[in-house]
């Protein structure tokens, strides 16, 4: 019992001083590289915490080699960009000029409400608001805004050509002026609408699969 709390004092300084030396980024949000190490380094102290027969140095020589190769590859990371765009990624362009790329969405495979649900916590929660959106390579969304302010707050009636009757219920809507306002903008099929935002009852943003 004394050894395994030795060994548990000596392992959590020992991984502590390594994060340390990782640099602070460890303590806000990981690179996809970063966050490899951290989950390799935690697995690697349990081992001889968990198996006092275990040589502690079975565990504390793979987290300094651990520690060795995140910090050169860091440095080659900020000497090389086609490295850096290759190992950590580049920012992905989910809103252009108030428009979403669609082909980008698919492509990472994030969905529309998760878009909409981080634009909400980024204090955005009306997509007419919005001039660009970026992916970053962390997972972060980072949002440029139009000039003027429209506010309120608003939810998808179609989400990828999947119509909410629940919310027509709810807003008293009928198929008749869903139809209506869909040939106003050139559409017979609700399949072919990717987004149709509501402000109330009032339409505030549409877009086709085609676009």
């Amino acid at each position: 019992m004394p050894v395994s709390f030795l060994r548990t004092i000596i392992l959590y300084f020992f991984v502590l001083l390594i994060m340390r030396f990782m640099g602070k980024r460890q303590l806000g949000e990981l690179q996809l590289s970063e966050l490899v190490v951290a989950i390799m380094v935690s697995d690697l102290a349990a081992i001889p915490m968990q198996s006092p027969e275990t040589p502690l140095l079975n565990g504390l020589i793979p987290i300094l080699t651990l520690m060795i190769c995140e910090i050169v590859l860091s440095f080659l990371t900020v000497k090389s960009k086609r490295l850096r765009h290759f190992l950590i990624g580049l920012p992905s362009h989910v809103v252009a000029e108030g428009r979403i790329v669609i082909r980008e969405l698919a492509r990472l495979r994030y969905n529309v409400d998760d878009l909409l649900t981080q634009l909400r916590i980024n204090g955005y929660p009306d997509l007419s608001q919005v001039q660009d959106v970026f992916l970053e390579a962390n997972g972060d969304l980072s949002v440029v805004p139009k000039s003027q302010d429209n506010g309120g707050a608003t939810r998808a009636l179609i989400s990828d050509g999947v119509l909410d009757r629940k919310m027509m219920e709810e807003l008293n809507l009928t198929d008749h002026w869903l139809l209506t306002y869909l040939a106003g903008k050139g559409v017979t099929e609700i399949s072919q609408v990717f987004l149709l935002i509501l402000d109330g009852k009032k339409p505030v943003y549409f877009q086709t699969k085609g676009e």
